[in-house]
């Protein structure tokens, strides 16, 4: 399946995967060790978000990866997910915007953002200037002032030559021409964070959150950084640090390049037929690594 290569990573590093669905439990487990949120094709119920937010209360730990509008069916209704009242508490905003990247675009095409630049983490600490790419990308606002007992910490950003399209009807109408939109007065303007982490000192409560999920899709890991950031983030999403390393990597692997429009319509069709399920990572008593 389209994630099964990160399922196995997961596995290897000594989780057990189990799935959740929101809309039938009337609470998260306690066990579960992580809440992985990968990929939604609809905005969640507010009674689903309500549970992620009470989870959280109680010292959770939840990773949220939510792709750009543009790559879902009904890109105008997406927005944030419905993740808004959840992200508020912990001064994070999902901006409903693609982001473009000129730079990286010489290497891929600019719907596929190849960043290197990471913040001081944990995370990225052991990756240097390992690329990662991240296809369908949406940009992230951190609060300048994260609310109380919350640390806010940029995971990754993109280059100064970025911007993330917010009209995505513009957008939409340029994919069909072959073309990407070139920059207004309403975008933001890079560096742009598609990634961050936050930790509640009050409730121990974890947070990851990633503009974009299809990055730990099977099509995807051959870029170096890519099973690395979904990996290590989860581990420390379970402060399981000692599993928290650069893994070796697969050689006989090698990249397609499609155009920017091909992309677009490959990754959007690929989010709607094999969206990310929503995983509860359990708890487990024993790990490969010593």
């Amino acid at each position: 399946t389209g994630y099964s290569q990160i399922k196995s990573g997961l596995e290897r590093d000594g989780f057990e995967i189990k799935p959740l669905m929101l809309a039938t439990t009337n609470t998260i487990p306690a066990d579960a060790a992580v809440i992985i949120v990968g990929g939604p094709q609809a905005p969640f119920q507010p009674q689903e978000a309500s549970q992620i937010k009470s989870y959280l209360a109680r010292g959770g730990r939840v990773l949220l990866m939510v792709d750009s509008g543009i790559g879902v069916r009904d890109y105008k209704a997406l927005g944030d997910a419905g993740l808004g009242s959840v992200l508020s508490e912990w001064g994070i905003t999902l901006r409903n915007d693609l982001v473009i990247d000129q730079v990286s675009s010489q290497i891929a095409d600019p719907g596929v953002v190849v960043a290197y630049r990471y913040g001081n983490s944990i995370i990225t600490a052991k990756m240097g200037n390992m690329a990662a790419a991240f296809p369908i990308a949406r940009s992230i606002a951190m609060a300048a002032s994260a609310p109380a007992n919350v640390s806010l910490t940029s995971l990754i950003q993109t280059s100064d030559q970025s911007w993330g399209a917010a009209n995505l009807d513009a957008v939409m109408t340029s994919l069909r021409s072959g073309q990407f939109p070139a920059p207004t007065t309403a975008d933001a303007k890079g560096p742009l964070d598609i990634a961050a982490t936050g930790i509640n000192s009050e409730t121990k409560a974890r947070l990851a959150v990633f503009g974009s999920s299809s990055f730990a899709a099977n099509g995807f890991l051959y870029w170096p950084g890519n099973t690395d950031m979904f990996l290590n983030s989860v581990n420390w999403l379970a402060e399981q640090e000692s599993q928290i390393t650069v893994r070796p990597k697969v050689s006989n692997q090698r990249p397609l390049l499609p155009s920017a429009l091909m992309s677009v319509q490959v990754f959007g069709v690929s989010i709607i037929l094999i969206p990310l399920a929503v995983l509860v990572v359990g708890a487990i008593v024993w790990w490969r690594r010593r």
